[in-house]
Formats: structure tokens, C-alpha cells, sequence
């Protein structure tokens, strides 16, 4: 299925699922989606098909680019493949440049 479909458009789509299904249920739905995404290292993958039941597919993709969107520069996930259905695990920005900052230092200490 291409859940590329079920991207996030609008934030206004995060209340209406939220409306839908009830404040409580959409709570631990996001937080029980969250905690799977914080698990992720670089290289993991979380095949969303595999692991979310096809009727709970939508709102998953839905709550994975509000994941994006609130972790923002410290976001560890991707979601890649052919229909969006693979939400990888990368290195985020800030420990990308933390790690680029930390490699400049020990050249700069190498050639003073």
C-alpha cells in the first residue's frame, strides 16, 4: 500500500484524528508510536506494515510526520522506501554537527 498517501498535510489533520478517536486513545496511540521512534539508532528500521496494523496505518503515518515536525532538529527518523512505508533511523542534525565539530577540533589540533 503507499502510505505516501497518508502524509501529514496539515496540522489541522492531527485534531481531527484526535477528535475522532478521543483525546485518551489518541494519547496513548502517539506516545506508544513516539517511544518506537525514540528507540530507532542510525540504520534501524521500523517497516510499518510489518509492525502497525493495516486499519491504524494512516494514523501512524500521520503521527510519525508530527514526530518530525515536533523533534524537529533533534529528529532521529526518516521515513524512506518505495511507497513511504519504512521509517528509518538516522543520526540527528545536532549530533551530526556536534560530531563534524568534534572532528574539526582534533585536525585544527593536528596541523597547530
Amino acid at each position: 500500500m503507499d502510505l505516501n498517501q497518508f502524509a501529514l498535510k496539515s496540522i489541522s489533520e492531527i485534531n481531527e484524528l484526535r477528535n475522532r478517536v478521543g483525546a485518551e486513545k489518541f494519547e496513548k496511540f502517539k506516545t506508544a508510536a513516539f517511544n518506537e521512534f525514540k528507540k530507532l539508532k542510525p540504520g534501524d528500521r521500523y517497516n510499518i506494515e510489518d509492525e502497525v496494523s493495516e486499519k491504524n496505518q494512516p494514523s501512524f503515518m500521520k503521527i510519525a510526520c508530527l514526530y518530525i515536525m515536533e523533534t524537529g532538529w533533534n529528529c532521529n527518523i526518516d521515513i524512506i522506501g518505495p511507497f513511504s512505508n519504512v521509517i528509518r533511523g538516522i543520526q540527528t542534525p545536532a549530533e551530526y554537527y556536534s560530531e563534524l565539530s568534534q572532528i574539526r577540533q582534533r585536525i585544527a589540533l593536528r596541523y597547530a
